[in-house]
This record gives C-alpha cells, structure tokens and sequence, in this order.
C-alpha cells in the first residue's frame, strides 16, 4: 500500500486579494452605484450633497459587493 504525501504551497497576499475582491464583483457593483447616482442627480433636480452621494457611494457598494459576496459562498 502507498501513502500519498500532502503538500503545502504557499498562496501570496496579493493573490488571496485578488480572489476575495473577485467575489464582490466590482464591475457590477460599480453599475449599481452609477445608477444610484444618476437617479439621486434627476431626484434632486441637479447637483445632490456631497455627504450625500459619498454615503451612497460607500454604503451602496459595500452592501451590493457584501450580497455578492455571500451569495457566491452560500
């Protein structure tokens, strides 16, 4: 009988990086945002405020890249 032996390989940062922002799926995110931006400009009747837009921006895309996120691992 023969034992296989395991091996470890070592995975770099960047590349652990690369795969976790690969779930959130950035393009799609970046869609959403736009998006939400352009349907904050027509509510607004021009120019939103900047906290505003910054608090869609950030919480817009941390919530979709999040259920993406989840959605991929569950």
């Amino acid at each position: 009988m023969s034992t296989l032996q395991a091996t470890r390989t070592s995975i770099s940062l960047r590349h652990v990086a690369a795969d976790y922002l690969s779930l959130t799926k950035p393009t799609i995110v970046g869609l959403l945002v736009a998006t939400a931006l352009a349907a904050m400009v027509a509510a607004a009747h021009g120019r939103p405020h900047l906290l505003a837009m910054v608090a869609v921006i950030v919480g817009g895309s941390l919530a979709a890249g999040g259920a993406h996120a989840i959605n991929c691992w569950y």
